[in-house]
């Protein structure tokens, strides 16, 4: 079931071992996996959003929209520049930026 490791990671973006572990909590059942992480994500989202509040978020991107005579200017932050060019991460600053 390395594939199904390789593709759970793919599709989620969770880490080799959380995926790994999903994958034997559920019996290789790669939808089952799936769905078990996230609810493992959002059980553990604000205990760990709280501790990682206040960190250093230098890296990042600035989304500009400009629409007839305005104009908007998003800057959105991470800790990393692998996270900045990741395609959700820009995804995200494109649907902030034409709100």
């Amino acid at each position: 079931a390395k594939s199904d490791l390789a593709a759970l990671r793919k599709k989620t973006g969770y880490s080799l071992s959380i995926c790994k572990k999903a994958l034997s909590e559920n019996n290789n059942n790669l939808a089952e996996a799936e769905t078990w992480l996230k609810n493992q994500a959002q059980a553990q989202g604000w205990a760990k959003a709280q501790k990682l509040q206040g960190r250093n978020t230098s890296q990042g991107l600035l989304g500009l929209r400009i629409q007839g005579q305005k104009a908007a200017l998003v800057e959105l932050n991470c800790e990393t520049d692998f996270v900045a060019r990741n395609e959700k991460f820009k995804s995200i600053l494109d649907s902030l930026a034409k709100t």
